[in-house]
């Protein structure tokens, strides 16, 4: 209910789970120095402990309009770091074609109608974006599994 109740009122609803995924992805994958700041962060600790927002605005003297400009904050530089790290629509039909497929670089390129050396750079690009998204991957994976395994995982067939 609270959840709810929160998003209804043109809030935010932050799980502990959820608060720890995006202080872990924060600090793992940050956009930029002070991408979100230490406010930020000491909320995302806070939330992701289990305390509730009610509780770490009272504690830090924060009013809730405050909080719900930190907690904005903290939602656009997850998405923009999102969608720095998906595949673009290129890179997308490259995992298709030779994760899914298992063509190879010449048949990709000929489908694609490009230099095998543009499909080569896709897939470096892939699998520095799967290593982000990733980090329990080995950094030694092949460019062409690291695409054939997030293919599989995004649903692309």
């Amino acid at each position: 209910m609270p959840a709810v109740i929160a998003v209804a009122a043109g809030g935010h609803h932050i799980s502990t789970r959820l608060a720890g995924f995006l202080l872990d992805d924060a600090q793992r994958r940050p956009l930029s120095r002070g991408e979100i700041d230490s406010t930020e962060r000491d909320l995302l600790r806070g939330l992701a402990q289990g305390d509730l927002m009610d509780e770490l605005c009272a504690e830090w003297d924060l009013s809730p309009p405050a909080a719900r400009r930190h907690l904005d904050r903290i939602f656009d530089a997850a998405r923009r770091r999102r969608r720095l790290h998906r595949p673009s629509p290129r890179e997308a039909e490259v995992m298709i074609l030779i994760g899914c497929r298992g063509l190879t670089y010449r048949e990709a390129a000929r489908e694609m109608k490009i230099r095998e050396s543009v499909v080569a750079d896709y897939l470096r690009t892939v699998r520095t974006k799967y290593l982000a998204s990733h980090p329990e991957a080995p950094p030694s994976i092949a460019p062409s599994n690291a695409a054939g395994q997030w293919a599989l995982e995004l649903g692309f067939h």
